[in-house]
């Protein structure tokens, strides 16, 4: 924020062409896949002169990633904060349907995704492959992440999740689900 600051200050009559010398002087190109490649590095200070040169914040790269999947995606939970400050659309897909939610929980990433529940984050939403948080995280043996969506989940998920967590989940993460109330008995679909 130092630098945005500091070149909207320098006097310089276009902040635009200012936060884009900065982005060139970092090391950035300016495009969307630029920014999105700061996003997946956390780079907070970037992404404010990428959006200080005018590009969107939802912006997509060729495959529907935003730069909120992409930080979401590598845990930084600062680069989140700021992105959701600044507007992005937590709901937002890409083109294999997952938004920042899943894309956190796949990982691990308790912190990011209580971040994201907390400003929108939709528990409800499945991939093109059927995965949601939830599952993602407990198939993926992610207690923690298991513990945080599974205290807000429907029956229905609590089950789903214990399902694909038998598979290669983790014990600590099926006794979590169990505890949240998931159905020892469930069964799979037909």
């Amino acid at each position: 924020m130092a630098v945005v600051l500091a070149v909207l200050a320098s006097g310089c009559s276009d902040p635009q062409k200012q936060a884009r010398k900065a982005l060139e002087e970092k090391g950035y190109g300016t495009s969307v896949k630029e920014m999105i490649i700061a996003a997946a590095a956390g780079d907070v200070e970037s992404l404010d002169l990428f959006v200080g040169m005018g590009m969107d914040i939802d912006a997509t790269d060729s495959v529907g990633n935003t730069a909120l999947i992409k930080a979401a995606g590598g845990g930084h939970s600062r680069a989140v904060e700021r992105i959701l400050g600044l507007g992005a659309d937590p709901r937002h897909r890409n083109s294999m349907g997952r938004d920042a939610l899943i894309t956190s929980s796949a990982k691990g990433f308790e912190h990011v995704s209580r971040m994201l529940l907390s400003r929108g984050g939709d528990l409800e939403v499945k991939d093109a492959e059927g995965w949601s948080a939830l599952s993602i995280a407990a198939f993926n043996g992610h207690a923690d992440v298991v513990s945080l969506l599974s205290s807000q989940a429907s029956p229905s998920a609590l089950d789903d999740a214990l399902l694909v967590a038998s598979f290669n989940g983790s014990e600590e993460g099926i006794g979590r689900l169990l505890g949240a109330g998931a159905d020892i008995n469930t069964r799979s679909p037909a």
